[in-house]
């Protein structure tokens, strides 16, 4: 299917139509991809539930993502290698926190 779908796009790449519906679809999907991400981050972060608040917050995983934040655009680090030291530096926050 995916192939079909590339085809089309090449032979048709050069359509005004196309890329009027492209452009007008490029907004939608941005938000589609905010929305699971703020999603994720409040799963994460609070537990999935629907109110924020400091009480339920969980800091070890806000300061792991931070990290992460920075090692990826401040030393353009790999990806897989950032996301590898997230999980090594959750399993040590919880044994040494106790399940943070």
């Amino acid at each position: 299917m995916i192939t079909l779908i590339a085809k089309f796009y090449l032979k048709y790449r050069k359509m005004t139509v196309l890329q009027g519906v492209l452009n007008s679809l490029r907004p939608a999907v941005v938000a589609m991809v905010a929305a699971a991400g703020i999603s994720i981050l409040q799963s994460a972060f609070w537990g999935g539930n629907s109110s924020i608040n400091l009480a339920n917050t969980r800091w070890s995983l806000i300061l792991i993502f931070g990290i992460c934040i920075v090692l990826l655009q401040k030393f353009r680090m790999n990806p897989i290698w950032v996301m590898i030291l997230a999980g090594v530096m959750k399993v040590t926050a919880s044994l040494i926190g106790g399940g943070l």
